[in-house]
C-alpha cells in the first residue's frame, strides 16, 4: 500500500525479520532510518541480510536508498500522491532502479486505501524491465495504534 510520508527529522529505526520454511530454509533481514525533510520530502536507508539454508552466518548483502517527494500536503490533492525513487544494490545481482506512483487515502472513518503504480528496472545483466499495481485497503482497530 502506499505509504506516508513522514514528519520532519529522523523516524525511529525498524527492523523486520522474514522466514521461509520451505526448502531450502530462508532468513531475511531488514533494517529501515528514516528522514523526514522539508518540502515534503523523505529519505531511507536500508541494510538487508539474506541467508538460505541452516550454514553460514547471515550477511549484510544488500542495500536500499529511497527518496520519496509529495505532491502537495496531505489533503489537498485526491489521492495524495508522492513520487517515489529507490537504487537497490544487492551483491552478485546487478542494480536496479524502481519508480512508483503512491497513492492514497481515507475512504471514512478507520478505513484507508493504497495503490501503487511501479516501474522496475535492471541496471546490466539482462536489463530486464517490472512493472506492477498494487493496491489495498486497511481497517484502523483502536486509535490508530492497531489495524488490519
Amino acid at each position: 500500500m502506499g505509504k506516508c510520508l513522514s514528519a520532519r527529522g529522523i523516524k525511529a529505526p525498524t527492523a523486520q525479520l522474514n522466514v521461509s520454511f520451505r526448502k531450502p530454509m530462508k532468513i531475511g533481514a531488514q533494517y529501515e532510518l528514516e528522514f523526514g525533510l522539508p518540502g515534503r520530502f523523505q529519505v531511507d536507508l536500508y541494510a538487508v541480510s539474506h541467508k538460505t539454508g541452516q550454514q553460514g552466518t547471515m550477511q549484510f548483502d544488500e542495500q536500499k536508498y529511497e527518496v520519496r517527494w509529495a505532491l502537495a500536503d496531505w489533503g489537498k490533492i485526491w489521492g495524495n500522491p508522492a513520487l517515489h525513487a529507490e537504487w537497490k544494490a544487492e551483491s552478485g545481482a546487478p542494480d536496479h532502479f524502481e519508480g512508483k506512483l503512491l497513492l492514497g487515502g481515507e475512504i471514512t472513518s478507520r478505513w484507508h486505501w493504497g495503490s501503487n503504480l511501479v516501474w522496475e528496472h535492471e541496471l546490466a545483466g539482462g536489463k530486464e524491465n517490472s512493472n506492477e499495481w498494487t493496491t489495498g485497503v486497511s481497517y484502523t482497530l483502536k486509535d490508530s495504534r492497531f489495524g488490519i
